[in-house]
């Protein structure tokens, strides 16, 4: 991320250079570039960028959290696009400037002279009208300071347009004026002609509407309206009564899945509840497939409307979702303690998911409440101090008894995730007790006997293995484990776990991130082969692993026992050289592609992105995929070589034993479906020629990125 203002400023001079020397195809591939640069960036990266770089608030006043160079690039976009005369897409671009940067003169200025190009006067004035509206109502309210050359342009633009339109209007009206009176004069001189067109009786022209829901049945208007958010559905209610009585007969499309807007105030939500509420009470059913809150106005505002969720009876709710910095546990206890216990709007709930600003603690009280949940999200987003959170908990007998009320199996329970903030467990060198619960992974004693998806990130297992042990022993039938950065579970302890517990479930998804990577692991403890649990799984991701490859080659011969495996991610190992041309490396133990492929014959997709692979590596990857496959019946249909900066143009030609001189398309070589090859600088030519020729379908290379892992994408640990 560091350097990122400076790598995109020159990049942004690169283009305007070619824009200025008329080179605008060229210009205008620079600037897809950079705009496919500047929006990879997380939101969390992204508040930092604006801090650091730009010495920027984290969020801006009005719009989403974007690069603080987006608008630039796209109103200079748009320019390109208007030399090249595509109207239309400058058009858009100008649009998405507006909708990135709303107090931003430019796209105003950009999409109101696109739109006269157009001949869209009207649409040019409205757009003007609605940026000097937004912007004049910000430097009133939040004292934004704006560039006063182009506020004067786009208030020059404005009057000028506003009176070109008028002046055609009264121009307009004058013709018409003239018109009439002319026929008027006419038919005084013709009365014969009058007399007979009096005689004919005059057909008034009926005005057609083109109102879909005068004609549309109720089905049909549910299909088209389902895809709009929740919050355009309610503009909608405001254009007409019929649209109103018409939309609140299709309950599910206000009641499935509501979904409040960002930033929201008590006020709007209470607005928008008392709809809700009337919606429910006409169906019967009184309930709301799913609740989602995002951030809101501040603290106060967001507790009372958790009073709100909770104290009206006439609504119920099948699922809640909330992610909010202002959101702790301890928060809806307290909140639950004012309405004096009352959960019966959740008690019925099957999905949960919360985003906390610190640890989850007292996590038993929640399964005491909501007795039928299939699915629960617990992700500590952030890592504030649990006193402001403690001194939320009330001390009296009702909550003391509630909390020792410990159930021991939770049967409905499908789909459990934990993620905790990955600065509890860094910063926890010898815990306390009260640092223990920051990092103590909640729900260990507890039977899910029917879970089906366990996900565990960032807490610490250390003194808790025959716990574990005793957890995983009480799944049936769970399918997929998430287990990353994790304290004191690695590779060889969790396969001791399998082999000890002997549990009943059968894995089809093994993902297993290791935390601690002190020394490598060769699986010297593990004689067995046939661990059940994990002997069919047909995906494996050991990202970063400890294994070396006496370790690697054992692993995948117990998770391939029942030769079901497709997937493969060893990317990023610690201990595993492949063989290339580096000298340096030349003592240690290199292992072949061949190794991998003769024991994982089905396999897929094979990821080994930032491993040190060159050209010479790509020429044995050839060689081992031909003897174990052949050419023309390999399964192998994904490979990710991203971040492997040491293989170039030649390396990808060498991978597929490229034939320059052979005019002819041949089917008699490897092929692939898609190669991943992101953070590595590549000629276009080459990856061109590859499609072209056949080798691969799809090539996805973005040298910009940075880094493999993106939070939310690939990982579910953020940057610290």
């Amino acid at each position: 991320m560091s350097g990122s203002k400076h790598k995109i400023d020159e990049t942004i001079q690169q283009a305007i250079s070619l824009f200025k020397d008329g080179k605008f195809i060229e210009a205008l591939s620079v600037y897809n570039r950079i705009e496919k640069y500047c929006k990879h960036f997380s939101e969390e990266e992204l508040r930092r960028i604006r801090i650091k770089e730009f010495g920027l608030t984290a969020e801006p006043i009005l719009g989403p959290v974007v690069h603080p160079r987006i608008g630039s690039i796209l109103d200079q976009k748009a320019a390109t696009y208007e030399k090249l005369k595509e109207y239309q897409l400058a058009l858009f671009n100008g649009r998405q400037v507006i909708k990135y940067e709303p107090l931003s003169c430019k796209g105003y200025l950009r999409t109101s002279k696109i739109l006269v190009k157009l001949g869209h006067e009207d649409e040019a004035l409205k757009c003007l009208q609605r940026g000097c509206y937004t912007i004049d109502r910000s430097v009133s309210k939040f004292g934004i300071e704006v560039p006063q050359n182009l506020y004067r342009n786009m208030k020059s633009q404005l009057r000028s347009l506003s009176h070109s339109l008028k002046m055609e209007k009264e121009k307009a009206s004058l013709e018409k004026a003239t018109s009439i009176s002319l026929e008027r004069r006419l038919d005084e001189m013709l009365p014969i002609e009058q007399a007979s067109r009096s005689s004919q009786p005059r057909s008034k022209k009926r005005k057609i509407s083109t109102d879909p829901f005068l004609y549309l049945p109720l089905e049909l208007i549910e299909q088209i309206f389902k895809h709009l958010p929740l919050v355009q559905i309610l503009r909608c209610l405001l254009v007409s009564s019929t649209w109103y009585n018409s939309l609140i007969r299709i309950p599910r499309l206000l009641v499935s899945n509501v979904y409040f807007r960002s930033n929201l105030n008590f006020s709007d939500f209470n607005n928008a509840f008392n709809l809700i509420r009337k919606v429910t009470n006409q169906t019967g059913s009184k309930s709301v497939d799913i609740i989602r809150l995002r951030s809101t106005a501040n603290s106060n505002h967001l507790g009372r409307i958790i009073e709100v969720l909770l104290q009206d009876q006439n609504v119920r709710y099948k699922g809640f979702d909330i992610l909010n910095k202002h959101f702790s546990w301890e928060l809806m206890v307290h909140k639950l303690y004012k309405s004096n216990w009352r959960f019966s709007n959740f008690s019925n709930s099957r999905y949960w998911r919360m985003g906390l600003n610190s640890s989850f603690k007292y996590e038993h009280l929640l399964l005491k409440l909501a007795r039928e949940l299939k699915q629960l999200e617990v992700i500590v987003l952030d890592c504030q101090s649990s006193d402001k959170n403690r001194s939320l908990l009330p001390n009296n007998s009702k909550f003391h008894e509630l909390v020792k009320q410990k159930a021991t199996s939770y049967e409905s329970m499908e789909t459990l995730t934990l993620v905790n903030h990955p600065k509890f467990l860094r910063d926890s060198v010898s815990p306390n007790e009260d640092e223990d619960m920051h990092i103590r992974p909640p729900f260990l004693d507890i039977k899910f006997p029917n879970l089906t998806s366990l996900t565990v990130v960032s807490y610490d297992f250390t003194n808790r293995q025959s716990q574990f042990q005793d957890f995983l022993a009480s799944i049936k039938y769970l399918r997929e484990i998430y287990l990353e950065n994790n304290a004191s579970i690695s590779i060889k302890h969790f396969l001791q776990d399998l082999i000890s517990t002997k549990p009943r479930f059968r894995l089809q998804k093994l993902v297993l991130r290791e935390r601690d990577i002190s020394r490598p692991t060769h699986l010297n403890e593990i004689s067995d082969f046939l661990i059940p649990a994990i002997n069919s799984v047909s995906y494996v991701d050991i990202y970063s692993s400890s294994l070396t490859i006496k370790g690697l080659m054992k692993f995948l011969q117990i998770v391939n026992y029942g030769n079901n495996l497709k997937y493969l991610n060893i990317g990023n190992s610690n201990y595993i050289y492949f063989k290339n041309d580096r000298i340096g490396m030349s003592f240690a133990p290199k292992i072949s592609l061949y190794q991998i492929i003769s024991i994982a014959n089905k396999l897929e997709e094979l990821h080994v992105h930032e491993m040190e692979l060159d050209n010479s590596s790509m020429k044995f990857f050839h060689d081992d995929i031909k003897s174990v496959w052949g050419t023309t019946q390999t399964p192998l249909k994904l490979l990710n070589l991203s971040f492997c900066r040491n293989v170039e143009g030649i390396g990808l030609m060498n991978l597929f034993a490229f034939k320059y001189n052979n005019r002819t398309e041949s089917n008699d070589h490897f092929k692939l479906d898609s190669l991943i090859l992101d953070g590595i600088e590549l000629n276009v030519d080459t990856l061109k020629l590859l499609k072209k020729k056949g080798y691969v379908n799809k090539v996805q290379n973005d040298p910009m990125k940075t880094k493999w892992k993106q939070y939310g994408v690939n990982t579910l640990v953020p940057d610290i």
